[in-house]
């Protein structure tokens, strides 16, 4: 006897009745389900909610409606983020510090110097 038998023998029949046409409606109707490959909604872009942020300050504000977005483009703050503040380190107060710029790179050896290295190696 399975688990599910012994649950269907406790069922009155008014209860099996409402169970199969709630099992009726919710299966789908003309389409075959397999597990192994489950159906996946797709996702639907939403303008709103959406994040704006303000550029001299750093702030991140998050607008759920036209109305805020529209308040807080009055304000100053931009569709586009910022790109001299570094909005992976948000604080509390979803202020984004000033990037931190690190020393310059070395410039590229000129084919003169590659030769000079590539000369030494052979020496050794």
């Amino acid at each position: 006897m399975t688990q599910n038998s012994f649950v269907l023998d406790k069922l009155s029949e008014q209860d099996k009745a409402a169970l199969l046409d709630q099992l009726l409606q919710a299966a789908p109707v003309g389409r075959e389900i397999d597990l192994g490959k489950p159906v996946v909604t797709r996702y639907q872009y939403r303008e709103l909610p959406r994040l704006v942020y303000h550029h001299e300050s750093g702030a991140v504000l998050q607008v759920n409606d036209p109305a805020q977005l529209k308040a807080a483009l009055k304000r100053g703050f931009n569709l586009k983020p910022s790109e001299k503040h570094d909005y992976s380190k948000l604080s509390a107060a979803n202020v984004a510090p000033i990037k931190e710029v690190g020393p310059a790179r070395e410039t590229a050896m000129s084919a003169e110097e590659l030769a000079e290295l590539d000369a030494a190696d052979e020496d050794k």
